[in-house]
């Protein structure tokens, strides 16, 4: 009896010490309580889960957002309460967050507006943050013969491919991927519904959950794959040779090997951008390359910046290449002092109505 009482004890008081914690947390340091909405696949790729709702939030110092989102069977973001779905003909959709509708609801994202504008097409938006170019070609190897899209709505992303490492030329002179490692934390809570449920309605098991994505090394979003030891060694040889030259030899030496390293990226670039339209082909869908022109080229990389200027180049063959730039709309449209991004950095519903009428201007001479 005595045993019971010290462990109903032991139980009343950890519950009190979580309780106070959640009480100082909502007064003092609320946290955004966020869903998970991501799950991995065979391939390592992590894309949006086949069904169900996520909440997501946001808490900044001027703007409080919260929104569910719901998915589909295509690993898709659901729009419009799945209104267009019973469409013949489909539009795959891929790109990262800002294709997403990062944190808003879905009349204000640019890809429910063209819905509204197309609707004769059912728009399957499965674009997922942080996905790179190797995650959606993976993407459509998987899944393209089952969603079967007329069109392939391509957001060209460059960078995190590789920045990440994920592709690389192998021995046969082809290009391979690194795929992610298997994440068994997240594999494991996948199907635990209380956990989810626990994670949406309390600060505490955000914070918990914040603190662990902090200190893990297994950043799934945008993981970097740890350097070399040998090459790191190679380095270093390298940069005491040129400590022994003038800063104008040096500085000549540094460009020459980032032209290098941009050259060596572009060919990697084009092999995957050469497999990624051979899929699409391969699976009888018409692929819409577009670049959303966001940033002004002084902020992007040489590299991405080197490959729109190009991007016909990046294919050997004679079939018409659709490319959307949107570069120019979107430097005539922004105007000085409009604010276009949400708080948290994501382009906000007037940057989504921009994207939107720039984009709905060019798709109409593609989508019949």
């Amino acid at each position: 009896m005595k045993f019971i009482k010290n462990l109903f004890l032991v139980f009343a008081s950890i519950a009190l010490g979580l309780m106070m914690i959640e009480i100082i947390l909502f007064f003092f340091y609320p946290q955004p309580k966020n869903g998970s909405w991501r799950v991995q696949n065979e391939d390592g790729v992590y894309i949006n889960k086949s069904s169900g709702n996520s909440k997501h939030e946001f808490i900044g110092k001027k703007e409080k957002i919260s929104l569910t989102y719901k998915f589909g069977k295509f690993n898709n973001r659901v729009i419009f309460d799945d209104f267009y779905s019973d469409r013949e003909e489909k539009i795959l959709v891929l790109g990262d967050s800002n294709v997403f509708g990062w944190l808003l609801e879905d009349e204000d994202t640019f890809i429910g507006k063209l819905q509204k504008s197309y609707e004769n097409f059912y728009f399957v938006n499965s674009a997922a943050g942080g996905f790179s170019d190797s995650d959606t070609y993976l993407f459509l190897n998987r899944y393209c013969s089952k969603i079967q899209p007329k069109y392939i709505l391509y957001f060209i992303d460059i960078d995190r491919s590789i920045r990440k490492k994920s592709i690389y030329i192998n021995e046969q002179n082809e290009l391979a991927i690194n795929k992610n490692k298997k994440n068994n934390v997240k594999e494991f809570l996948s199907d635990k519904t209380f956990f989810y449920f626990l994670l949406e309605n309390f600060h505490i098991m955000q914070l918990v959950k914040s603190l662990y994505v902090n200190l893990s090394n297994e950043a799934y979003i945008d993981y970097v794959v740890k350097e070399d030891p040998n090459l790191k060694e190679i380095k270093k040889k390298i940069n005491s040779i040129t400590d022994n030259k003038t800063e104008e030899e040096r500085n000549k030496l540094k460009k020459l090997k980032e032209n290098i390293k941009i050259k060596e990226d572009f060919i990697l670039i084009k092999k995957l951008y050469k497999n990624i339209y051979k899929k699409a082909k391969n699976c009888s869908s018409k692929i819409i390359f577009v670049d959303l022109g966001w940033y002004n080229k002084t902020y992007n990389t040489d590299l991405y910046n080197l490959v729109v200027k190009n991007f016909n180049t990046l294919f050997d063959t004679k079939d018409v290449i659709i490319f959307i730039s949107l570069y120019k709309q979107m430097r005539s449209k922004k105007k000085i002092g409009e604010n276009y991004k949400l708080e948290e950095g994501h382009p906000n519903e007037i940057g989504n109505q921009i994207i939107y009428e720039s984009l709905r201007e060019k798709l109409r001479f593609y989508l019949k």
